[in-house]
């Protein structure tokens, strides 16, 4: 069963690393909830795909040389795999380099609600707002 939710895990990295909202769209419910980290280390609440791919969008990954490397994967629940993540992106004038751990709750082979928490939140949400 873990090998059926790791495939699905990495299919969405995957999909953020090569900046395709389609395949993102088509792995996440329309109605997912998504808790993202905010940079006071609390998190923001997106209420569907819609959502959460148009704050992809803001972030224009294409521009900033965005990769995302799973460090781990462990299945906590059987509906709940927690990964961890090295972040890295690049700007003409700074770099970012961060560690997130997404908890993602998966039904029906989709990704129904997930949670992040980053190393550095306020690092990281400078660099994406400046």
């Amino acid at each position: 069963m873990l090998a059926i939710k790791e495939k699905l895990v990495k299919t969405f990295i995957k999909s953020l690393n090569e900046v395709d909202f389609k395949q993102l769209e088509s792995l996440m419910h329309k109605d997912i909830v998504a808790h993202v980290t905010i940079a006071d280390g609390g998190t923001k609440k997106l209420a569907s795909s819609k959502d959460y791919i148009n704050a992809l969008k803001a972030m224009r990954l294409k521009e900033v040389n965005f990769r995302l490397d799973v460090t781990q994967l462990v299945e906590i629940e059987e509906d709940k795999v927690m990964i961890m993540v090295e972040v890295q992106a690049e700007k003409p004038t700074k770099k970012l380099h961060n560690f997130a751990a997404h908890l993602l709750q998966l039904k029906n082979g989709k990704i129904i609600e997930m949670w992040m928490v980053e190393v550095l939140p306020k690092y990281s949400e400078e660099f994406w707002l400046n």
